[in-house]
This record gives C-alpha cells, structure tokens and sequence, in this order.
C-alpha cells in the first residue's frame, strides 16, 4: 500500500502532462516535447498534491486526485500479486 501511495502522484502527473501537451506535434520530436512535459507535470503534481498547473498562472480546472486514488489502489493491488506470485514458486536451488 506504501508503494501505491509513493508511486500514485508521479504517475498521474507524468501521463496527464503526456496527454495535456497541447503544442506538441505528431512524429520523433512531438513525442520527446510529450515526455518533457510529461516529467514537469510530474514534478509539479508532486507539489500541487494533484491539481496540476494548466498555464503558467497557475490556474487549473483539472482535479486528479479522484485518479490518484485509482493510481494507489492499482498499484497496490498489483505489488501484491507479484509478491504473492514469488512467495508461491519453489527454491529450486542446486543440491550436490
């Protein structure tokens, strides 16, 4: 669950800022512009707690925190099954 909570604000950020580019264009260099932006928002939603900047005043409408939330549960669920699946395989260590 930590690690659905550590994990959930940089995710969300770095795809909102991915998809909210808006002046970025299509092919190699439109796709790097995205993941630039995508890494600003990243950081930015760590500050904002979710409610990334949409220009530079600061002003946004966009609320992410209902997909932070789906972010953490995801995560969680999904850290879980992998440690579950590890638990569940044998040692199949070499014996002489």
């Amino acid at each position: 669950m930590v690690t659905g909570i550590v994990l959930s604000l940089p995710v969300t950020g770095f795809i909102y800022g991915f998809f909210a580019c808006s002046d970025c264009r299509d092919g190699i260099s439109g796709f790097f512009w995205r993941i630039f932006i995508g890494v600003i928002h990243l950081f930015l939603n760590i500050i904002t707690l979710g409610k990334p900047w949409k220009d530079e005043s600061g002003i946004s409408s966009t609320n992410l925190r209902p997909y932070v939330l789906l972010a953490v549960v995801l995560i969680a669920i999904i850290t879980y099954l992998i440690l579950s699946r590890k638990e569940k395989t044998p040692n199949n260590s070499y014996k002489a």
